[in-house]
């Protein structure tokens, strides 16, 4: 990537580097690696998966005056430097993958 001269490829570190942080914190990989789903800002993890995501209509309800209405959610990027990004975001805040499963299994009010 970028051109820079490295003994490994990019998507080999990128591989390396998601499953050394999942052995850090005793996670099973499982399929995360060839996962092409998209996350909520547009990204999915598969090096190879880039197709950028379509965008979405959200119906939403004023929570002032209860007027219904929608807002069209458009992605950023599914390129290769943003999920090199959007990983090491994950690996450098691994406890908000915790409090999110604390509040999902109710054992966490915000």
């Amino acid at each position: 990537m970028r051109s820079w001269t490295s003994p490994v490829t990019a998507q080999v570190a990128y591989e390396t580097g998601i499953t050394k942080s999942f052995e850090y914190w005793k996670v099973s990989l499982g399929s995360y690696l060839t996962s092409q789903d998209y996350n909520r800002v547009g990204t999915s993890v598969s090096w190879t998966h880039t197709p950028e995501p379509t965008s979405r209509v959200m119906k939403f309800e004023d929570g002032m005056t209860g007027t219904p209405g929608t807002v069209t959610l458009s992605y950023p990027k599914n390129d290769l430097l943003t999920k090199i990004i959007t990983q090491k975001f994950i690996a450098q805040t691994p406890w908000q993958g915790i409090i999110i499963q604390l509040v999902m299994d109710k054992q966490l009010v915000l």
